[in-house]
């Protein structure tokens, strides 16, 4: 008889059809390149062993925290910051960002900001939330006349009442939050993922089926597989029963442009036997559940694999655009000489224009001067703290807060582009995320020069090319 293969092969099967197969995409609200299929589904039976994935560690302090959050219908970071979790920072910390362009806040690195919201109560209070995300809405799901419905309570007594009820459901999908759907005042600035979760009773034994939206192969799932499959053995314990299955199906299931060479790293891996997880029997009820109650054995997994998250959510600005700066810097990191380029490549020139067409394009008052007449194909906006006559078409603004926030407003292809000069580049850095850089070889006597830009180290992409004279090499880099 064939060996039963290992479950988690579900997992790296659609991992490697994604990653050979997918369909290309831009997401929107950020302007990176998925590869996605839509549709898809794991089955696992929780009886037999824990799917905590084991061809790359996958972090059990995080899953356990995070999902205790969930649960006791939390909706602030501060619990997970308090408690040494921080995959949730991104999302106030964008949200701040959006104050500090518009000058309602004071500048403020995510660093500090966190440092913030762990040590000042009120000040947590005040930026620290995310409102009608999981929690909220399993716990305190918004009815008529202010009443509020416990979802979970809910389905925990009717499987005691009626274990053979179909109609077991949390749900975190609110149309009245939702994108255009809301009135602005109400609308979510997360859009929920992991939308429906169903629960099942079948001869003693609980079963959870997921219905999961959008899904992030390669960051997300490990993540949300352990969540709920931690999540169907509370409910198994809590209602005296013993856990079954957990059904894991995906609408849009996409993996990020770059996620994929980390992805090849760990489809070459082969999985190991899938841990244990037990739940101490003083847990009673999904309210005496805490994180030390869970014990998680045997679990010896391939080392980690890193790979950076890409925020998405922001629903007021309808997109979130990438905030990038294009600029070819020789060896010195010199990008100019008597306001002026010190090299031609037509290469370049092509790469420039390929990037930027379509986009917003900011710059200083110098770099459009020298440019001599707006871009074409593209919404030009000036920086310039002296008067400006520019022609029709083109967005003069005296401070780069204005700017970043009219380019947010006007960008209809999810990523701005910082285009020069020095300084602009230099004040611009600490709100870019991406960095598309011709890197030539050898330095040109240049007088303006690109910022030091050391926090970006993920490299995406690289291209070397030669042309006449000069060497280069085409590079993205991304901030880490």
């Amino acid at each position: 008889m064939q060996p039963k293969q290992h479950t988690e092969y579900q997992y790296l099967n659609l991992l490697r059809d994604l990653v050979d197969n997918g369909v290309e995409q831009t997401d929107r609200n950020t302007g990176v390149k998925t590869y996605s299929k839509f549709g898809g589904q794991f089955r696992f039976d929780l009886s037999v062993g824990f799917p905590l994935l084991t061809t790359k560690r996958v972090w059990w302090k995080g899953v356990v925290q995070e999902l205790y959050w969930f649960l006791s219908g939390k909706s602030n970071i501060k619990y997970l910051v308090d408690n040494g979790v921080h995959i949730w920072d991104d999302y106030p910390y964008k949200l701040y960002k959006e104050k500090i362009a518009a000058g309602k806040v004071p500048d403020m690195t995510k660093e500090a900001f966190i440092e913030k919201i762990k040590s000042d109560n009120k000040y947590a209070k005040k930026f620290g939330n995310l409102p009608r995300i999981y929690g909220e809405l399993w716990r305190r799901w918004p009815a008529s006349k202010g009443r509020t419905i416990d979802q979970v309570k809910w389905v925990i007594d009717e499987m005691k009442d009626d274990p053979d009820a179909h109609n077991l459901i949390v749900t975190s999908w609110n149309p009245e939050y939702l994108y255009g759907m809301a009135l602005p005042k109400n609308a979510s600035r997360f859009p929920i993922c992991h939308n429906m979760y169903q629960l099942n009773v079948k001869d003693g034994r609980v079963h959870l089926h997921l219905y999961q939206r959008s899904a992030d192969i390669f960051l997300g799932v490990p993540f949300n597989i352990a969540s709920y499959a931690l999540l169907t053995l509370i409910f198994a314990q809590v209602t005296g029963n013993k856990p079954g299955e957990f059904i894991h199906t995906f609408g849009d299931v996409h993996i990020y442009e770059n996620h994929i060479e980390a992805a090849k790293e760990q489809l070459k891996r082969k999985p190991k036997k899938f841990p244990r997880v037990a739940i101490d029997s003083k847990v009673k009820n999904v309210d005496d559940f805490r994180p030390e109650h869970v014990t998680l054995e045997n679990y010896e997994p391939h080392p980690p694999i890193r790979g950076e998250l890409t925020v998405s959510g922001g629903y007021f600005s309808k997109t979130s655009p990438r905030i990038s700066m294009i600029a070819a810097i020789d060896k010195e990191m010199g990008i100019g000489k008597a306001g002026k380029i010190p090299w031609h490549i037509p290469e370049d020139m092509k790469w420039f224009k390929e990037k930027t067409l379509g986009h917003v394009v900011i710059m200083g008052k110098n770099t459009f001067t020298s440019l001599g007449k707006p871009l074409p194909g593209r919404t030009n906006i000036v920086v310039s703290d002296t008067k400006l006559v520019a022609p029709k078409g083109v967005f003069v603004v005296n401070s780069l807060g204005t700017a970043i926030s009219l380019a947010e407003k006007k960008e209809k292809n999810g990523e701005i582009f910082f285009i020069g000069g020095g300084q602009l580049y230099a004040s611009a850095l600490r709100y870019t995320s991406r960095l598309y850089l011709t890197q030539l070889v050898g330095a040109f006597g240049a007088d303006t020069f690109f910022p030091n830009y050391k926090s970006f180290t993920k490299l995406v992409f690289s291209k070397k090319g030669r042309s006449a004279d000069y060497k280069y090499e085409f590079r993205i880099l991304e901030k880490t």
